[in-house]
């Protein structure tokens, strides 16, 4: 694996970091850093790098986005999209067409990327960025494998001790990679914030109550309660109207 020449793209300067201090254990060099699609997009035409890790969202322009141009080079470096936001991003495996790395990375997904990568022509990325903008699912390690599940299936999502829960209608409580905010970005039109720290799935609400203590509650499909900040109870109060 060595001698390869490497971009890395992420607006996250940790994630970054983190990156490349592993690819240099696999003897790869980092060329260069960026921090959107556009830098992204400028330095991979200049030639020098073989290998683009590239993350998904981004500001000025999201990597699916930057790809898309990279892949109209008449040769390209290959691709491998390393990033938290694996909502729609199953489909890469399945063409393997290019590598898709769930963060936080580790030096053996980093490897394994790297033998099986090729380089995403046009068609595949359309694909991609069909299935980007068309949110029905959500893709989250489960079980030690990636797993897509419906969003329908979702209950409620919490963040405690620096960790984000998600319950499913199965009763299941599991562990995902995503944030309440980046919930929020990516799946907008499902959620709703009750709290700093609950969203919930706007299809599984079933009746708003006031406790003894005055505080207003909301109760969901699984017969789980939570009590509504005074923030976001104008929200909540729309959604039964």
């Amino acid at each position: 694996m060595g001698g390869l020449k490497a971009l890395v793209v992420d607006d996250e300067a940790l994630a970054r970091s983190r990156l490349c201090r592993l690819l240099a254990k696999l003897d790869v060099e980092v060329i260069g850093e960026c921090v959107n699609g556009d830098e992204a997009v400028v330095a991979a035409q200049k030639g020098f790098a073989d290998v683009i890790f590239l993350d998904i969202d981004m500001p000025i322009k999201n990597g699916l986005a930057a790809a898309t141009e990279i892949g109209t080079m008449s040769k390209p470096p290959a691709i491998i999209f390393c990033t938290a936001y694996d909502q729609y991003a199953l489909s890469a495996f399945e063409t393997s067409a290019s590598a898709y790395i769930l963060k936080p990375v580790s030096e053996a997904s980093i490897s394994a990327a790297m033998e099986k990568v090729r380089s995403v022509n046009s068609v595949q990325l359309a694909t991609l960025l069909d299935s980007y903008s068309d949110a029905t699912s959500l893709t989250v390690r489960y079980r030690g494998e990636a797993r897509r599940i419906p969003l329908t299936s979702f209950i409620s999502f919490q963040s405690i001790d620096k960790h984000t829960y998600a319950v499913l209608d199965t009763g299941e409580k599991i562990i995902i990679d995503y944030t309440l905010k980046q919930l929020e970005e990516l799946i907008p039109e499902s959620t709703l914030r009750i709290h700093r720290a609950v969203l919930v799935s706007r299809g599984k609400l079933t009746r708003l109550f006031r406790a003894e203590d005055g505080t207003t509650m909301l109760q969901l499909s699984d017969e789980s309660c939570f009590s509504i900040s005074r923030r976001h109870l104008a929200e909540v109060k729309k959604c039964f109207d």
